[in-house]
């Protein structure tokens, strides 16, 4: 992309990214045959996705944009989920999925393969695990948490809960914890927003409880 400030100052970069994704999924029928839950569907999806960026140069940039790293990394997952047919009072059927659980992690080629670290063990290829927990055992009722765990400091460096009670009407009452250890500079492509792209941060480190709480007072005023 040609990039220029307007003030007389040009940059220009050329790179590219390629990946690819593998996924597949296996599942069970549990037949309960109860008052309630008829069926449970038990799903295990496991998925690889592998993403590679070139190492550019990128000194002529301008001061605003920022350098896109390297890249040559493979992400792979697990993702168990239950699902449950439920039987309704009016004889009717509905589907609650009242468990997701996932782990992802991601391995870094380059860093495997990186010459200047003397010994051998001292290099990182293993990124952060992530974890997502989604539990939700009623239609009103749920609890979600998103955790990340350092395999290299052997701590937690994110811990985020959340429990989350709701009615028919569209009232509800939400309290969460959160908890973050010091982080700078991360790159972690296990959760980027975009495929195939990496993004770095920093993170001061904090801990707090928070509350929410929503009224529904008609269809349209909350």
């Amino acid at each position: 992309d040609n990039i220029d400030t307007g003030q007389s100052k040009r940059g220009a970069r050329e790179l590219y990214n390629v990946g690819a994704t593998a996924a597949t999924e296996i599942h069970r029928i549990f037949d309960v045959g109860g008052k309630d839950v008829d069926k449970i569907r038990h799903g295990i999806m496991p998925e690889l996705t592998y993403s590679y960026i070139p190492n550019v140069s990128q000194t002529d940039l301008p001061d605003f944009a920022t350098a896109i790293p390297e890249q040559n990394t493979l992400t792979y997952s697990l993702t168990n989920t239950l699902l449950a047919k439920l039987n309704e009072k009016d004889g009717s059927k509905s589907y609650l999925e009242f468990l997701r659980f996932k782990l992802a992690q991601t391995y870094d080629f380059k860093e495997a393969r990186r010459g200047d670290v003397d010994p051998p063990k001292d290099r990182r290829p293993f990124g952060d695990v992530y974890m997502e927990l989604d539990v939700k055992p009623l239609q009103y009722l749920s609890f979600v948490a998103r955790n990340t765990y350092s395999v290299n400091s052997g701590e937690w460096l994110q811990t985020s809960y959340d429990l989350n009670v709701s009615d028919w009407r569209g009232d509800s009452a939400t309290v969460g914890y959160r908890s973050t250890k010091n982080v700078v500079t991360v790159v972690n492509p296990t959760t980027a927003t975009l495929p195939f792209t990496s993004f770095q941060y920093s993170q001061a480190a904090g801990e707090e409880i928070d509350l929410s709480l929503k009224a529904a007072v008609t269809k349209s005023v909350d």
